[in-house]
């Protein structure tokens, strides 16, 4: 998208992008200690109160703004058309497609922020305390150093996504007819998204420096294979009885020992579906079925290390991308990710949304796009890639 087309779509004010986006769906906005603008509460957290669900909003809102626009000729861009931005992640059917389809992506921490540039301090450190004192030494306490965190700041930029999607009259008016979105080419473009997305909080490496627009891409953001210090699993014996749910178990153990800060309670295990699977087989299941059970549910509904939740994604996988000169090939199906859901964050100027921009015939041609970016607050310290398991 060039500068020329942001401006036309009104989004070269990050200020109205996020009034647009945020603040005018109900997400208040305030400042963090040391950070320089505005940010949100997550997307998981506002929705924790099924009050601020609403049903059918994508519809209700689209079909608001594509009553107004229907005037609008072929291939015209007018400077008005962040006012008819619809954020879409705030529709609960979409966000059951991105459960479905891209399960990190619906579960990371997702948070507005107005700017450009991400600016947050690491929270994986900080100054030891003043300690111990006589009375004498805590009457006048003036002269002490303030104690903190470690203020080491980390910047990033936000990164545009940008897909192109026809909504025609009756995708709009798909609730009206209980026709669920994911069965329209919008609901198409969605899952697409989320995929891409996910593959991109995974595997995002904009050193590769693709052409492509893929997580490979020179303007994709850290995904966290890059943001994680790697321990390549490759060479380990997968062989013996349980010895991998036990590898995972004592690189938890090293982790929760020594990272400064750190809680289980913010910590998943992120991995593929053949990777569950395999933990899964390393465990004994003794089943009992009653006489006369019409039938059994055989494997089982939640697996935890540690107490940390496994959580299974399809785009965990070995995925290659090609911009026709250069090749980048990321992942594996016995790869594994112990991730921090307080330092692993994505924070967006604008949450994925629809803006449409030119009525031909009984359709709206309309952008799909979203302001965001990937960030770790740890510097890596909390969590873990642990890459190629031979399973």
């Amino acid at each position: 998208m060039d500068a020329n087309t942001m401006d036309a779509l009104g989004l070269s004010e990050p200020g109205k992008i996020f009034k647009a986006g945020w603040e005018d769906h109900g997400f208040h906005a305030f400042k963090r200690h040391g950070e320089m603008a505005r940010t949100t509460i997550t997307i998981q957290d506002m929705f924790k109160d099924a009050s601020n669900v609403e049903k059918h909003f994508f519809q209700k809102k689209l079909q608001a703004v594509m009553e107004k626009r229907k005037e609008i000729k072929k291939d015209a861009i007018d400077s008005g058309l962040l006012e008819d931005s619809v954020p879409i992640l705030f529709d609960p059917e979409i966000l059951q497609i991105l459960r479905d389809e891209a399960p990190f992506v619906a579960r990371l921490p997702t948070e507005g922020w107005d700017g450009y540039t991400v600016v947050a301090n690491r929270i994986d450190d900080w100054d030891e305390p003043l300690g111990f004192v006589d009375e004498a030494g805590s009457i006048d306490m003036s002269g002490a150093d303030g104690k903190r965190f470690t203020i080491n700041k980390l910047e990033e930029k936000m990164k545009i996504f940008y897909d192109k999607v026809v909504i025609s009259d009756f995708t709009r008016k798909a609730g009206d007819f209980h026709m669920p979105v994911r069965e329209t080419s919008l609901g198409a473009r969605i899952s697409a998204h989320a995929r891409w997305k996910e593959q991109s909080i995974l595997y995002g490496k904009p050193d590769e420096a693709l052409t492509d627009g893929s997580p490979g891409s020179a303007n994709a953001y850290k995904g966290l294979s890059v943001w994680l210090p790697t321990t390549d699993k490759s060479g380990f014996d997968t062989d013996p009885d349980k010895a991998v749910i036990q590898d995972i178990k004592k690189e938890i153990a090293d982790l929760m020992q020594t990272a400064k800060g750190i809680s289980k309670a913010d910590m998943e295990i992120w991995t593929s579906w053949s990777m569950l699977d395999f933990l899964q087989n390393q465990v004994d299941v003794s089943e009992r079925i009653q006489i006369g059970e019409p039938g059994f549910n055989y494997g089982f509904e939640t697996v935890r290390i540690m107490g940390i939740p496994v959580i299974a994604s399809h785009n965990v996988a070995e995925h290659t991308y090609n911009d026709g000169t250069d090749t980048y090939v990321a992942g594996t199906e016995g790869d594994v990710f112990l991730v921090n859901k307080r330092s692993y964050r994505y924070r967006a100027l604008a949450p994925l949304s629809v803006i449409p921009l030119a009525r031909i015939g009984l359709a709206e041609q309309s952008a799909l796009y979203e302001f965001g970016t990937t960030i770790e607050r740890s510097n890596g310290q909390w969590g873990k890639y642990l890459t190629d398991y031979q399973i």
